[in-house]
């Protein structure tokens, strides 16, 4: 089936191509719950073998399911983007309806009648989330205060501003493969180690996480803010009026991983990407290297970081002052804290950095903040 999808595709790419029509690509779609429906441009459309086709540019996209809030955006399909992930907020106040044996039964005896209402056949049953108090992630307490966030040489975008933020508690480590494999049962990460941080995950797989991670544990964990996130790597209240460059210390090779020191050898130079190739850089296991002054690891270097914000360039000059979340929409989401692969000047406390939420790399990965 699937072959003969893409040979339907590249039939149709082809006479797109030769009478400069828009061309038809084959898209994937990923809900959760899976079982959303999905309507593009006002119309209900189905999924085979988990893709569909769609004309390449933007549509209107809609996704509903019992039990779920409705979702309603903008997605433009291209060859460079043509895989989308979402996940539904749970309506609590609507019981989602769970098939049993029974009704399963009876939905394949009707299932031939056309027109019939299969839903009225489905027994409500009230879902009850179960608690695993075993599974827990280090978390660090960070007390809330004052504090200048951005850098004076970042020009508008990095505008330094005051900011207060309330008390929260953020992960010591980043998330590791192992725990990510706990909640989602398969490991996306390019450099696999147990350990290591998961990487190679968007944005949006990171809410699919964190959604099941808190129907598991019966917590609330997320991402943090922006603004939580480089008050924790500059140390909070315990910098003392410290202001590191780099997260626990003016020395990268102190504090974090990064393109020079983050494989075989320690490379000099000018930044090459192949040389770091054939010198086979990498994540490294959590904690290898010294902690800022709050006892976190690896907030410069090793792995981005996802945060919660969306990015915009003009938000620091019109920052909210206490609690700030980041503008109301944009097209990229927020990371922050470079990685192994990063130049010296992306590993510091108050370099910003964004991209699609869709979008997953090997360097990119996250933290959380547990409310």
């Amino acid at each position: 089936m699937i072959q003969k999808l893409f040979f339907l595709v590249f039939s149709v790419v082809v006479f797109s191509a030769s009478s400069f029509a828009q061309a038809t690509l084959l898209v994937r779609i990923n809900t959760h719950p899976k079982e959303a429906i999905i309507f593009i441009d006002g119309n209900r459309v189905e999924k085979e073998d988990g893709m569909l086709f769609l004309e390449e540019g933007k549509h209107a996209l809609e996704l509903k399911s019992t039990g779920y809030y409705s979702y309603i955006t903008n997605i433009k399909v291209s060859r460079k983007n043509s895989v989308f992930n979402y996940t539904l907020d749970r309506d609590n106040s609507v019981e989602i309806p769970v098939k049993t044996p029974e009704t399963e039964t009876k939905e394949e005896a009707v299932s031939t009648v056309e027109n019939e209402p299969v839903e009225e056949l489905i027994v409500p049953v009230k879902v009850i989330p179960k608690t695993d108090k075993h599974f827990e992630m280090e978390m660090v307490d960070v007390v809330g205060g004052y504090f200048l966030m951005g850098n004076q040489y970042g020009g508008r975008k990095n505008k330094v501003h005051t900011v207060k933020l309330s008390s929260f508690m953020i992960g010591k480590y980043e998330v590791t493969q192992e725990q990510w494999v706990a909640i989602m049962g398969e490991n996306p990460s390019k450099f696999v180690n147990d350990k290591n941080p998961v990487e190679n995950v968007s944005w949006s797989d990171v809410q699919l996480f964190i959604s099941r991670l808190n129907e598991r544990t019966g917590q609330h964990y997320r991402l943090p803010t922006e603004a939580e996130w480089e008050y924790a790597a500059r140390g909070g209240q315990k910098a003392k009026g410290e202001t590191f460059k780099y997260s626990g210390s003016h020395h990268l090779d102190e504090v974090g991983w990064n393109w020079r020191n983050s494989g075989d050898t320690i490379l000099v130079g000018r930044w090459d990407l192949e040389l770091m190739k054939k010198n086979h850089s990498h994540p490294h296991v959590g904690g290898e290297k010294k902690p800022n002054s709050l006892g976190i690891y690896d907030m410069s270097g090793n792995v981005w970081e996802w945060c919660s914000d969306w990015y915009s360039e003009e938000y620091y000059a019109n920052s909210a002052e206490e609690n700030p979340q980041g503008p109301e929409a944009s097209k990229a989401r927020v990371y922050r804290g470079g990685s192994f692969v990063s130049r010296e000047k992306q590993c510091t406390v108050f370099y910003r950095f964004s991209s699609s939420p869709d979008y997953g790399y090997t360097y990119l990965g996250f933290r959380l903040v547990l409310d």
